[in-house]
């Protein structure tokens, strides 16, 4: 209801509500509550007891004001911008909502730092730890908002395997025109080559002498019987 006034609110009926016991009432005229909001089974819900064409409350310069807080109460903006994640010991930039005071981080390990808000930014640095990290976001002692962010070793580019059209290395950009003409050439299957023929030489060599044994005469075979 922040820069939400009702009190020049004409309407010409509204019904009463019961079992809404999970909705608090943010404004009552005489009899009952008009505008409700609160969570139940999960869901943000919000509820004007009166039908919009039977008040000036479109006319009003609070209808537009209080769509955009219903609209930032159903989704919050981030706190937290990090789509590509954090590098280790990279500092990182918490924005807490407006009615937050103070934030809580929980670390990978489990350990956790609860930080008063006290200006509009945090800068949070304890991020040498690589994992996903908790930041929950309270205002008396209630938590209003729930965000995560994950500290990565690796840069997101380096596992960005697809074919480029150009490359730089340095101060020298590579398109593929010049892939034939600045490159490496690889002589190692010549040296495996002459490697095999050495060995090949030095085997034929070894077992030029090698003879097999001779099978001796019949005759010698008999005398020895």
């Amino acid at each position: 209801m922040t820069f939400v006034n009702l009190n020049d609110l004409n309407v010409a009926a509204f019904a009463v509500l019961d079992g809404v016991d999970w909705a608090t009432p943010l404004a009552v005229a005489e009899g009952g509550p008009i505008l409700l909001a609160g969570e139940t089974d999960g869901r943000q819900i919000a509820i004007l007891t009166f039908d919009l064409h039977h008040s000036d409350l479109p006319l009003q310069i609070a209808w537009p004001v209080l769509l955009a807080n219903l609209l930032e109460w159903f989704s919050p903006s981030r706190a937290i911008d990090a789509p590509d994640g954090v590098r280790p010991s990279e500092s990182l930039l918490i924005r807490p909502p407006l009615t937050a005071d103070e934030a809580l981080i929980r670390r990978p390990d489990g350990a956790q730092r609860t930080i008063p808000v006290e200006q509009d930014t945090i800068t949070y640095s304890e991020t040498g730890l690589p994992g996903v990290y908790e930041v929950v976001m309270r205002a008396d002692g209630e938590v209003i908002q729930r965000e995560w962010f994950a500290v990565n070793l690796f840069s997101a580019a380096e596992s960005a395997i697809a074919p480029r059209a150009e490359i730089t290395i340095g101060t020298t950009t590579l398109t593929e025109a010049d892939r034939e003409a600045v490159g490496q050439q690889e002589f190692w299957p010549l040296v495996a080559l002459i490697g095999l023929a050495v060995l090949a030489v030095e085997w034929y060599v070894y077992h030029r002498g090698t003879r097999l044994p001779a099978q001796a005469p019949r005759s010698l075979r008999r005398a020895r019987r």
